[in-house]
């Protein structure tokens, strides 16, 4: 986990250092991306309820990933969006504007190196208890998802060096 990205001894040293780490990891847990067609019924297999398992807990799919995706021409990130929630490489903290998020981050190789896909998830509330709610899915570069390192705290997880079994799943 994070623990294992910083040296104490070197607090200016670690977002480099923690960059270098997860690009490794990055690399190293890299999956080919799964496509199957954008269907409603394949949307509602992959995500029953609209929500999904993570390794933080329950995320609900904000009420219009079905019809974004289809409109904003990332019909192929069906699936890459439920590897990315269900079995994430890192959850990255982020504050923008002074609206808390966290990004879950996966890695799939390309024909030339690998490509992340991004997942915002925020809290909403549900009266006063909170709800995790993935409100996008979009695919990043891997250095733009690597400089939003900051400070340790930017790093929620960090999935483990082995790729290890795939997480169970509904097939579309």
């Amino acid at each position: 986990m994070k623990e294992e990205l910083w040296d104490n001894s070197d607090k200016k040293s670690f977002p480099a250092h923690a960059r270098t780490e997860l690009k490794r990891k990055l690399e190293e847990l890299a999956v080919p991306m799964e496509k199957h067609t954008l269907t409603q019924g394949n949307f509602e297999k992959l995500f029953p309820n609209g929500s999904v398992a993570t390794p933080l807990g329950k995320v609900k799919l904000g009420e219009n990933q079905f019809a974004k995706l289809k409109a904003r021409d990332r019909e192929d990130l069906l699936v890459a969006t439920f590897q990315t929630l269900s079995d994430p490489v890192a959850v990255l903290s982020s504050d923008k504007g002074g609206r808390k998020a966290r990004m879950y981050v996966k890695s799939f190789k390309k024909e030339a190196g690998i490509s992340a896909v991004v997942s915002v998830v925020v809290n909403q509330f549900d009266g006063t208890k909170p709800i995790k709610v993935s409100i996008s899915t979009h695919r990043k570069d891997v250095g733009n998802v690597l400089s939003k390192i900051k400070s340790p705290d930017d790093i929620v997880y960090l999935k483990a060096n082995t790729k290890g079994a795939a997480p169970p799943r509904n097939k579309p």
